[in-house]
């Protein structure tokens, strides 16, 4: 695997990182603190498909055909 191969996955990870605590922090404001609950647990789902469909079109960009979650091969 050549360098911006690896730097492709190493974004990807990050990204479905970033959007798995986003949806946490989401998750947890919407039963502590909300107004409006329902609309943010609604929210959060997308912004983790987002944060990891961000990852995800960068390292299909750069690497070609691969799968959505960054463990699969």
């Amino acid at each position: 695997m050549d360098i911006l191969h690896r730097f492709a996955l190493i974004i990807h990870w990050f990204s479905f990182i970033v959007g798995i605590i986003a949806f946490s922090a989401l998750f947890i404001t919407a039963f502590t603190e909300a107004q409006q609950p329902i609309l943010i647990i609604l929210f959060a789902p997308v912004i983790l498909f987002a944060c990891n469909g961000l990852g995800w079109l960068f390292r299909f960009v750069i690497s070609g055909k691969i799968h959505f979650l960054p463990w699969k091969k």
